[in-house]
């Protein structure tokens, strides 16, 4: 089975069992990081806007 990222799409690696031809999604690094630091941005400018 193929893991790959869901945003990218590199393949991170392969797991048990090797024969099957599915994929499962996750993410890589890279998306990750940014994908935490969007969620960062969003949640500092929802405080902005609670705290006038």
């Amino acid at each position: 089975m193929k893991v790959i990222c869901a945003i990218c799409k590199i393949l991170i690696r392969e797991k048990e069992p090797l024969e099957d031809k599915r994929e499962s999604h996750t993410y890589c690094d890279e998306c990750y990081k940014i994908l935490v630091d969007m969620e960062e941005e969003e949640n500092g400018d929802q405080a902005d806007k609670t705290n006038p």
